[in-house]
């Protein structure tokens, strides 16, 4: 030590030369009193031999084998790289064209017509483009006009492709809502098989649709990579020859009972329905056609709860039910409102579900199917001084990706109540609200396959109940839906496609 001195220094160089004239009979029982029975020259740490881990020693049972094996499992798994969530990795959902081959390339139909609209009032509205103009009337028992719907006719494909531009433009103080003309052509979703070889059961569905007297032009049945049976679903392309009637009625084959219903397919996966090879596929549409992963083992039995409802109940927004198909503006509105009490600001008027509608514009909500995309929401949220933000959920099939997209969630869930977008799958649609969602692997599969509708829901929470992880939100189906109005769903499952952020960022209007 610095404060020795001279006699501290010549104390301890004296030990120094003391202990080296010990023997090593002397040395071996002098550290035996202080517990080291061995001479100092052997207790010196020895390095250890490399041993490459993929050789195996002749002496090493089985026992100290696996112990090893786990031992180097353990730290290959804390050397891999932790994923984080990444926005600007997946900017967008990137919604695909419709399938053309469904629809009359050279006609458009159009609704929300005013009830004293002339034909020539509609010619101008498509600018002149359109060739011919057919109204359909919507009666009432009475006989009274309350629709007026139209069938317009182009010269071309490319006619017919300006014409949608027209969608959402206004007519005599009405928003006009235009769009594809379908054809008598449909393709549906057949499910309930599994584990069935896949030629057998085509030629099994394929004649069961012509014995409706049903024309089938291809039939497609994803099959598992590793197995090569059939997932438990397919698709079947075929022209109904106008007998709608005969589509949806479900069958049996094999004493095994097939749900059969319309489906709205990927474009990426035309050339597999019609039974050919996509030579121009790129790495974005690859991705695409990755079946979502269904991960086991991650649920925490012992895993945290939280919950906005117990931490601040004043500000969870009342249980309301939806106008026709608004749940986004329901759930915008609410994420928007605790935002604005959370942070205290005051002076500034919450927002209602008809100012939302009506700032972001008739052509998102003209169709009375609510929006698209919930990015249509994002200028007018601007206008009012919030900025707003649409997170992605990632595509692939990398489970750290998508827990990453779930930590990413709760970030954003721990600084208040966030809106989420769900796709409105077959098995959600069944869910009678009561204890968890709990969806099917066809659920997490079909997902990839096909464009089901969005659900926007407010997230408020999760928690653990039956040692299943699962979030808990606030829907928009009124009091006596759920608990309260309140669902749970599973963790762990990629069903939530895209969460909203909202930062205050002005005075607004």
């Amino acid at each position: 030590k610095k404060d020795q001195g001279f006699w501290g220094f010549w104390v301890s160089v004296s030990g120094l030369n003391f202990l080296r004239t010990m023997d090593d009979e002397t040395r071996t029982r002098t550290r035996k009193r202080h517990g080291k029975g061995i001479p100092a020259h052997d207790n010196r740490k020895k390095k250890k031999p490399k041993v490459d881990p993929t050789e195996s020693s002749e002496a090493d049972d089985g026992e100290g084998s696996e112990h090893k094996r786990k031992k180097q499992g353990k730290k290959q798994r804390k050397k891999q790289k932790k994923v984080q969530y990444s926005t600007s990795r997946w900017p967008s959902t990137s919604p695909e064209s419709e399938i053309d081959k469904l629809y009359v390339p050279n006609c458009l139909a159009a609704a929300n017509f005013p009830l004293n609209v002339k034909k020539q009032q509609v010619m101008e509205f498509f600018q002149g483009k359109a060739q011919n103009v057919q109204f359909a009337y919507v009666r009432n028992k009475r006989n009274k006009i309350e629709a007026v719907n139209s069938l317009i006719t182009f010269d071309s494909a490319q006619g017919a492709t300006e014409g949608l531009k027209r969608n959402g433009k206004m007519l005599l103080g009405e928003s006009i809502y235009v769009t594809r003309q379908g054809n008598d052509r449909k393709i549906l979703c057949v499910s309930g098989f599994d584990e069935m070889a896949e030629e057998e059961m085509k030629k099994q569905l394929g004649a069961e649709f012509e014995s409706r007297g049903l024309e089938v032009f291809n039939i497609y049945l994803p099959t598992n990579s590793r197995t090569g049976l059939c997932l438990g679903f397919g698709y079947i392309y075929m022209d109904t020859k106008g007998e709608e009637s005969k589509l949806c009625h479900p069958f049996t084959i094999d004493g095994v009972h097939i749900d059969v219903r319309d489906s709205t397919l990927r474009t990426s996966y035309l050339p597999e329905l019609l039974g050919k090879k996509n030579a121009l596929e790129t790495e974005k549409s690859l991705l695409k056609k990755v079946l979502l992963p269904i991960p086991s083992g991650l649920h925490d039995s012992s895993g945290e709860t939280f919950s906005w409802e117990v931490n601040s109940p004043d500000i969870i927004p009342e249980t309301v039910k939806q106008d026709s198909q608004d749940c986004w503006a329901v759930a915008l509105t609410r994420h928007y409102k605790t935002l604005l009490q959370l942070q205290n600001i005051v002076g500034r008027p919450f927002l209602t579900r008809d100012q939302l509608k009506r700032g972001v514009g008739p052509a998102h909500v003209v169709s009375g199917k609510g929006i698209d995309r919930v990015k249509h929401a994002i200028p007018f949220m601007k206008s009012i001084g919030c900025d707003m933000q649409v997170h992605n959920r990632p595509r692939g099939d990398d489970v750290r990706e998508f827990e990453a997209f779930e930590e990413f969630i709760v970030l954003l869930l721990k600084q208040g109540p966030v809106m989420v977008n769900i796709e409105y799958t077959p098995g959600f649609s069944d869910f009678n609200g009561e204890g968890i969602y709990l969806p099917t692997d066809n659920d997490i599969y079909q997902r990839s396959f096909e464009k089901f509708p969005l659900h926007c829901l407010l997230l408020t929470g999760y928690g653990v109940k039956d040692g299943k992880q699962y979030w808990r939100l606030q829907d928009s189906n009124g009091q006596d839906w759920g608990e309260g109005g309140f669902i749970m769903m599973e963790r762990h499952k990629c069903l939530i496609k895209s969460v909203v952020e909202l930062k205050i960022t002005g005075q607004g209007v």
